[in-house]
């Protein structure tokens, strides 16, 4: 018996990887590699809140207890009880002083609705990250809450506008290559999409667009006829698409990244999102998208540009 035991253990020790937390990491993180860099990630079925930090590689910081939603499933309207799943960022902090006590020691407010949420017609507000009244965390109207001594550790991870929330119903883990892996088919897939907008191939164009996209109110048949008139009169049209981050929830990936746009009618950098989900063939499609921030320039500005980003290619 002991033998067989034994046996057993040395089975599952040769099957599993020598050292699990350098070999896997969640699939949430596909590409927002940068330095010094934290997301927090939430896993409402095992009722945890992770912390995750960027050096040269990935590694878990450390894992808290936390509660979510009275009400299981993903959020959709005011008031049903649920925590929301998908990538949000924080908008602002909320000190004790000014708070009911049962959000205890502080709290976070983050960005639901986001772009997505809305074009889906959901609905809410006061989703936030916060403490409680309680010895130990309990279930929430909607919030994410931990207790009063995890969230004065956890506040200290968190900028506001920068330190991505991603709440899911499981984290998901896979191998590094393996993630690696969906980083280059989405970094693949934006290159088509920005050379297709800059070569003004519209058939090309529309085919990374989702049949369900919208985007202000316009679904896809009067947003297409909207780009079809901008083709006939923007000319000698240059895209350069910079800092592109990559991150998934629930099976949609978020994608944020700088834009520079210079055509004959119009010159502007802006910080855009996407919102992709894959299609049946693997293809990746996009719900929808939004302009973060847009800031004209002068066509000065945007040769010096050109020629910065020229000298830092050929050093």
């Amino acid at each position: 018996m002991l033998v067989r035991i034994f046996s057993l253990v040395l089975l599952v020790a040769f099957l599993l990887p020598s050292n699990t937390n350098a070999q896997i990491i969640p699939n949430s993180l596909v590409s927002f590699n940068l330095p010094n860099s934290h997301v927090i990630l939430v896993d409402k079925t095992h009722k945890e809140l992770k912390i995750y930090k960027f050096e040269k590689e990935w590694s878990l910081v450390k894992t808290y207890e936390c509660t979510t939603g009275k009400r299981a499933g993903n959020k959709t309207r005011e008031g049903d009880l649920r925590t929301p799943r998908g990538v949000y960022f924080p908008t602002k902090f909320f000190n004790a002083k000014y708070l009911a006590e049962i959000y205890g020691a502080g709290a976070l407010a983050l960005n639901y609705p986001n772009q997505l949420d809305k074009v889906q017609g959901k609905n809410g507000t006061g989703i936030w990250i916060h403490g409680t009244d309680k010895e130990l965390p309990e279930p929430t109207r909607g919030c994410v809450s931990v207790s009063n001594k995890d969230w004065l550790e956890i506040s200290n991870y968190i900028k506001i506008g920068e330190t991505p929330v991603i709440i899911e119903k499981t984290i998901d883990y896979s191998s590094k290559d393996a993630v690696k892996k969906t980083e280059k088919e989405a970094l693949i897939f934006l290159e088509n999409w920005r050379q297709s907008w800059e070569e003004k191939d519209l058939s090309r164009f529309f085919a990374n667009y989702s049949s369900e996209f919208e985007v202000r109110g316009q679904h896809i048949v009067a947003w297409k006829k909207r780009h079809q008139l901008a083709k006939m009169m923007h000319k000698k049209v240059s895209i350069k698409i910079e800092d592109s981050k990559i991150l998934e929830a629930d099976d949609i990936f978020y994608v944020v990244a700088e834009a520079t746009y210079n055509s004959s009618l119009e010159n502007f950098v802006a910080e855009i999102e996407l919102f992709l989900e894959k299609d049946n063939d693997g293809s990746f499609k996009i719900l929808t998208e939004n302009f973060l921030s847009k800031k004209s320039i002068p066509k000065l500005a945007l040769d010096k540009k050109a020629k910065t980003l020229h000298a830092s290619f050929t050093r």
